[in-house]
């Protein structure tokens, strides 16, 4: 059971007993795609996965439509890399890529 701290006390937190996965297809490179609205429990993270079967395409995430487009505001997942996030819905989060048809996949305590 991980173990968290409030203020000035460690609390014992209980994983969730589900996972919920969702896809994000970016169509077309270029038009940012948002996130699904995907909830996420208090003090837990959500993954975005770059599946393998992307390939050599990248996937870009942003914190808004904008900053998918900019090289220096967005971050960059080959295929098999993963970024956690402490947010509390995947809808904050924005998806571009370098080529039609990426996908990102993301995982949460459901």
């Amino acid at each position: 059971m991980p173990t968290i701290l409030t203020s000035s006390s460690l609390v014992d937190v209980a994983n969730a007993a589900a996972w919920a996965v969702a896809f994000v297809t970016v169509v077309t490179a270029g038009i940012p795609v948002q996130g699904p609205v995907v909830s996420n429990p208090i003090n837990s993270e959500i993954l975005i996965y770059a599946p393998r079967s992307n390939g050599n395409k990248r996937l870009f995430v942003a914190t808004s439509s904008a900053n998918a487009l900019v090289a220096n505001s967005r971050i960059e997942l080959r295929a098999g890399e993963s970024l956690s996030l402490k947010i509390d819905n995947a809808n904050l989060l924005w998806f571009d890529a370098s080529a039609a048809a990426t996908i990102a996949q993301i995982i949460t305590e459901g």
